[in-house]
């Protein structure tokens, strides 16, 4: 069981008679001999509760946090000797109980240490439950953090592919619209402004579906990336397109990518 804490201050007569009825109901006894070989018990032990005579505490007022310092679990049950005495000052402080000199006997006795017991494991769960709470809290900032770097990095490279004079599409392997640069959407001849998870070839226009319907088939059972050059998207605007497949680290094919050129002003040239 936790150990119970009992400084020498205390009167022989009451160090002993609190000795022998504590360990008769299982608690484990010390005595520490002065204060800091009672604050390193603390400091060293899961102590449930310190008995110490007040006068040791009316010496020093700082002495009641000091030991909440080494123990914020410790029950502090005061040990008082004084016939006049307001216990107010003391219970606002985090006194669990007081033993009077002259009252106490051994079923009052009994009660406190219960009852400091209870306040004991209560303050477990409180720490047990701030902990959690902070971790929770430290998980919840780290990931948070993370996305905002994902989020960053999704920025910066939707404004990479927005800036390219490539018009980009990819495609899942059934062809759903996964991205789609503004470039991509002018020279693929999509009208439409909620595209993403369309089917391509009901996206674009139809002169670009009839120029790569059939090769993007072909790269997409297996085959290599394929070329479609000079199809005209529009009223006047020729484009190029490369299809090839997106792979994951097992060669599968996961979706296709569309790279399209404008090649109008070299064709017009040509001509």
């Amino acid at each position: 069981m936790d150990t119970l804490v009992l400084l020498t201050q205390l009167p022989d007569e009451a160090t002993e008679r609190v000795k022998r009825v504590a360990e008769q109901h299982g608690y484990r006894v010390e005595i520490a001999g002065d204060r800091d070989q009672c604050q390193r018990v603390l400091l060293n032990s899961e102590v449930t509760a310190l008995i110490m005579h007040e006068r040791l505490v009316a010496e020093d007022h700082r002495l009641l946090e000091t030991l909440k310092f080494y123990s914020n679990k410790v029950q502090l049950i005061l040990y008082v000797e004084a016939s006049e005495f307001d216990p107010r000052e003391y219970f606002a402080r985090g006194v669990a109980g007081l033993l009077s000199a002259g009252q106490f006997d051994d079923k009052m006795l009994l009660v406190l240490l219960h009852n400091a017991e209870r306040f004991h494991t209560l303050e477990e769960k409180v720490e047990a439950l701030n902990a959690l709470v902070q971790d929770n809290q430290s998980g919840a900032g780290e990931l948070n953090m993370k996305n905002k770097v994902l989020e960053r990095e999704r920025n910066f490279n939707e404004a990479i592919i927005s800036a390219i004079a490539y018009g980009l599409m990819i495609v899942d392997a059934e062809g759903a619209i996964v991205m789609l640069n503004e470039v991509g959407k002018r020279l693929f001849g999509v009208k439409l402004t909620d595209f993403f998870g369309l089917d391509y070839r009901q996206a674009v226009s139809d002169r670009f579906r009839e120029a790569v319907t059939a090769k993007a088939g072909e790269v997409l059972k297996g085959e290599s990336p394929k070329e479609i050059d000079g199809f005209l998207v529009g009223e006047e605007t020729i484009v190029s397109c490369a299809i090839s497949a997106i792979r994951d680290n097992y060669n599968n094919v996961l979706g296709l990518m569309f790279l399209g050129r404008d090649i109008t002003e070299g064709e017009r040239v040509k001509a």
